[in-house]
């Protein structure tokens, strides 16, 4: 087995180099041209006026109007090209708080048929003079075509667009992608090796608001003075009973010694082997590199406008297999980030220099003047999977504490709110996990388990009806109330997030919870006096957990709802929390401003309150996660989210890629879903296709509200006495696999791309295993599924319809799926 040792090489750049130039930034003379064309604009709803080169947009008083430019452009991309759109708007009198329906937007289809929709950067609402928005897409695949507009939709007032601009990277020869960065490709592109080492390693820095070089990380490299840290993973995170993992986990500090604001790239990169051989590990499908190509291999991504390359990877680890020809069989290495020790990454292969690399940005700054980031390398068998096997025990993913794994052996199904003794029958939906505290002594006695509900980065402020919906108004309620001695609204003047103009992060919004505005605080365990303290502190402990409560009944633990922030600030520019963070600040991509990233706060906060709800043996659930984050998943025990299947009337479930990336950061510990949408329009056949996607992965679904609030559910005996059978039928499945333990490996292989293959079950020779087949396509599909198990046949029997299936000698079997069914195979012992 190779092993991709890193950090071994890395002491070895401070004393072979000095201030070395790793990559060249490729910088052209000419910029690239504009690839809209002046007369092919075309109205978005109720268009524009054209004056003077303007792009004038008035929806007067009315926040019902829609308004803007748009226009289409074909690309016909064979490779994945960086794509950049910019326009500047001028503003009167605007409504509402920034967000997509006023904005530079993008929508892209790409070459295979799928679509990225609404990338977007939203312009300032109120009045402003002229500014700029621009919006940086690299692409996950190469691009048909696609909808550029400037909108200006649901807010009164008066706008006008100008230099509407779009453009794509200029790949000129010689010239490659890095971090989504144009780059001088060397002749020899393995010439920036540090020795003559196969695998040699190298950490590089880049200063991005300089549009600097990439340099070889020394002891110090662009006025940042480095610390570098190795130590054995076999030593110091291997299990009871566990084959030590061969690998290292490398520390690396960044110290600014500039006095200055700096906005950077960590690069930590390795240098596998032949491009020729090579295969990139995903989890249903490797890819294979060109050995001339020039694009970048990233996997899939949220992207933000923060950084250099604005993507956040989804996924905290690469994985590679090297089938070097003389070796006669697979090797595989996988590195990625300590998710303890995290930050804004996006972990790459490169087809250009051949490297596998992660990618951190960030910011530097006299408040906070280090960051440390932490790395993994480490061996592994069985592609993706296997190298997600060892991650998950390396970075802590299973709870580990024995009380807490007890109870969550039984698993079942998420109640929002509602109580459940007032739905009858309550045993046939197989109820398991509360939010809210409204019976909790019944719930005690039913054997439910109780979570008090918060929700961070918020507070949800309602303003008086005389009041107007504007940010001043808002601000000066929320002035008053604070003198008055309102503990939210003081901790908003202490821990308010601020935009980059320091007015207060808002979003003015009339829902049925708060017709009002919703303040973004950023909620940092470090901020005396700040949002943290309302939400968790030791008065809050003894109000919910003391030993008075305990004498009641039992609350098991803390609920946090929309834990990524969906309606909260991305961005913080507050620098009066700067030095309260505990995570890497971050820096916006238009204008290199540093900040604090929501994901982060978000990440603080899950922390601190599982670290201190775990130690008195509680747990924590959270809704919304994992989406976009990678790093709440260890610190949490019962994850779900709220999702619409049927939104506007079309059937439209969540990708089988999308859950498997949900089960994947899970692993074994319950998932559920609730099911938000218009439930006069939902049907019987509905929820059975929603509770056999559900079962393909081992989740649970769940019911809830249409707008999240009214209409529950399990308000309504009309929906759910419809579903109880489907509830009787599905659930008790559900649970006995969900129980039984997801595994990330499955041996069993199937190469039809629309059938997913999951395992439950089979840690050892005496347990049950499980194999459950989903049809993720609108046609019946014959598939060849072979099962990787000892013996010469199998015999499984599904669940489901009773079927019995038998392998041939090779372990392999034949099935017939009908559309978006499932098949659950049990193989007995």
């Amino acid at each position: 087995m190779r092993a991709f040792c890193f950090v071994f090489f890395i002491l070895l750049v401070s004393l072979a180099e000095a201030q070395s130039v790793v990559k060249q930034v490729l910088r052209l003379d000419e910029p690239a041209p504009n690839l809209l064309q002046p007369d092919r604009f075309r109205p978005y709803g109720d268009g524009f006026e054209q004056r003077d080169g303007l792009f004038l947009c008035d929806n007067a008083g009315s926040v019902k109007s829609a308004c803007g430019v748009s226009q289409g452009v074909t690309l016909d991309q064979k490779t994945p090209i960086p794509i950049y759109a910019e326009a500047w708007s001028k503003a009167e009198d605007v409504s509402g708080s920034p967000d997509s329906d006023y904005s530079v937007y993008l929508d892209i289809a790409y070459a295979d048929g799928t679509f990225l929709w609404g990338q977007t950067a939203p312009f300032s609402t109120g009045t402003h003079d002229w500014e700029k928005r621009s919006v940086f897409v690299i692409p996950e695949k190469p691009v048909k075509s696609l909808s550029f507009y400037t909108l200006f939709r649901n807010k009164s007032g008066k706008v006008s667009f100008r230099d509407l601009k779009l453009t794509v990277a200029r790949l000129e020869s010689g010239a490659a992608l890095f971090h989504g960065v144009p780059i001088v490709l060397p002749k020899d592109s393995r010439s920036s090796r540090i020795t003559d080492n196969p695998q040699p390693i190298r950490l590089q820095l880049r200063d991005v608001a300089a549009d600097s070089d990439f340099y070889a990380l020394e002891d110090s490299t662009l006025e940042i003075r480095a610390r570098v840290r190795i130590s054995p993973l076999a030593t110091q995170h291997s299990e009871p009973g566990q084959t030590p993992t061969a690998g290292n986990y490398c520390t690396v500090t960044l110290a600014n010694q500039s006095g200055r604001d700096r906005c950077l790239t960590l690069v930590f990169a390795v240098d596998p082997g032949p491009r020729e051989t090579l295969r990139i590990c995903m989890p249903r499908k490797n890819a294979s590199l060109s050995p001339h190509g020039t694009a970048e291999h990233v996997g899939p991504v949220s992207t933000y406008p923060i950084g250099s390359s604005g993507r956040l990877s989804r996924y905290p680890i690469f994985a590679v297999e090297n089938a070097a020809a003389d070796a006669g069989a697979l090797s595989g290495g996988a590195g990625g980030l300590y998710l303890r020790q995290r930050g804004f990454f996006c972990r790459v292969n490169t087809q250009a220099t051949g490297e596998l690399f992660v990618a951190v940005d960030l910011a530097l700054t006299t408040e906070m003047p280090e960051a440390t980031l932490g790395f993994y390398e480490y061996t592994f068998d069985g592609g993706f999977r296997g190298a997600w096997d060892r991650y998950q025990r390396l970075d802590g993913f299973q709870s580990k504490e024995t009380k807490l794994a007890a109870s969550l052996e039984k698993q079942g199904v998420w109640m929002p709110f509602h109580p459940i003794s007032k739905v009858p029958d309550h045993e046939d939906f197989g109820f398991r996990f509360k939010e809210g505290v409204d019976e909790p002594g019944w719930d005690d006695d039913h054997d439910i388990l109780t979570f008090r509900y918060t929700e961070p980065m918020t507070w949800w402020m309602s303003l008086p009806e005389d009041l107007p919906r504007t940010y001043e108004a808002a601000l000066d309620h929320a002035r008053k109330l604070a003198e008055e001695g309102n503990d939210h609204a003081k901790a908003l003047f202490v821990g308010g997030m601020k935009d980059a103009d320091g007015r207060f992060s808002h979003r003015l919004l009339d829902t049925p919870w708060c017709d009002g505005v919703v303040w973004s605080l950023c909620d940092l365990p470090n901020i005396p006096g700040g949002d943290f303290e309302q939400k968790w502190s030791k008065a809050v402990r003894e109000r919910y957990y003391g030993e008075e409560i305990r004498k009641k009944y039992h609350i098991d633990g803390e609920y946090i709802d929309s834990s990524e922030g969906y309606v909260t600030a991305l961005l913080n520019f507050n620098r009066d929390h700067f030095a309260a963070v505990r995570t890497p600040l971050v820096f916006s991509r238009d204008d290199r401003n540093p900040a604090v990233f929501r994901g982060l706060v978000a990440y603080e906060y899950v922390r601190a309150i599982a670290e201190d709800v775990h130690n008195d043996n509680r747990l924590v659930m959270a809704n919304a996660t994992p989406g976009s984050l990678c790093w709440l998943a260890p610190f949490l025990d019962v994850m779900g989210t709220e999702t619409d299947w049927h939104h506007g009337g079309q059937w439209r479930p969540m990708p089988g890629d999308e859950m498997l990336y949900r089960r994947f950061l899970c692993g074994r510990k319950p998932y559920c879903f609730l099911m938000n949408t218009d439930f006069s329009q939902w049907t019987f056949e509905m929820t059975e296709k929603f509770m056999k996607r559900s079962l393909a992965f081992g989740m649970f679904p769940g019911f809830f509200s249409e707008d999240a609030s009214t209409g529950h559910y399990f308000s309504r005996p009309e929906l759910y006495d419809r579903d109880r059978p489907l509830f009787k039928r599905y659930i008790p499945l559900c649970r006995e696999i969900a129980e039984a333990g997801w595994q990330p490996v499955t041996f069993a292989q199937c190469d039809n791309d629309n059938i997913f293959v999951e395992r439950f079950g089979g840690q050892n020779g005496k347990d049950r295993i499980y194999w459950t087949i989903l049809n993720d396509s609108p046609d019946p599909q014959t598939v060849a599924i072979r099962f990787l198990i000892p013996g010469t046949a199998a015999e499984f029997t599904d669940r489901l319809s009773n079927r019995v299936f038998k392998t041939d000698a090779s372990g392999a079997t034949t099935v017939t799926i009908e559309p978006e069914d499932i098949l659950v195979l049990e193989m007995k012992p």
